[in-house]
């Protein structure tokens, strides 16, 4: 069975709510297909590489309104845990990275609170992992990404001498 994990940031009225559904509906839709659209869920997958015991940042999870207050209602939760490591959503005072043709860009340069998304394998695992976690936002829209972490071991650090050049006489 999946244990899940849901996070609900609310922070703003009614009034602001349905505000962020009006102003998110059409600048979501923009970058959606048509497909994606009529299911409400945009599906995305990364690879992203981590030292064998190492904490990976992998994103920063925020929703903003059009005037870059909080968006009420957002929320995420894991769907899928990794099977070598584990996954957290530990607050975080971070930075929007809309696109800059995006209403919120504006957004962007504000610290905003948040939460950040990270992974940490098993001490002395190394291969493939992977887990998924699904985004909703205020406009009914979603979206389920999935990550491939790839493991690496850790290097050992050596200390080798080497042989400068002598300087000539």
């Amino acid at each position: 069975m999946t244990k899940r994990i849901a996070y609900t940031l609310l922070t703003a009225g009614a009034f602001g709510l349905l505000m962020a559904l009006l102003a998110s509906t059409s600048a979501l839709a923009a970058e959606w297909t048509d497909e994606e659209v009529a299911a409400g869920l945009k599906r995305a997958e990364y690879t992203r590489h981590v030292i064998s015991g190492n904490i990976a940042r992998l994103q920063f999870l925020v929703a903003v309104n059009p005037d870059c207050s909080l968006a009420d209602g957002y929320q995420f939760s894991l769907t899928k845990e990794p099977e070598h490591g584990t996954v957290d959503f530990v607050p975080y005072i971070g930075f929007a990275t809309y696109a800059k043709d995006n209403v919120r860009a504006k957004c962007n340069d504000k610290k905003l609170d948040g939460h950040m998304l990270s992974y940490k394998p098993k001490d002395g695992y190394v291969g493939m992992d992977s887990f998924t976690f699904l985004e909703l936002f205020p406009s009914g829209m979603g979206r389920e990404i999935t990550f491939h972490m790839s493991v690496r071991p850790v290097k050992p650090k050596t200390r080798e001498a080497v042989e400068l050049p002598r300087p000539r006489p």
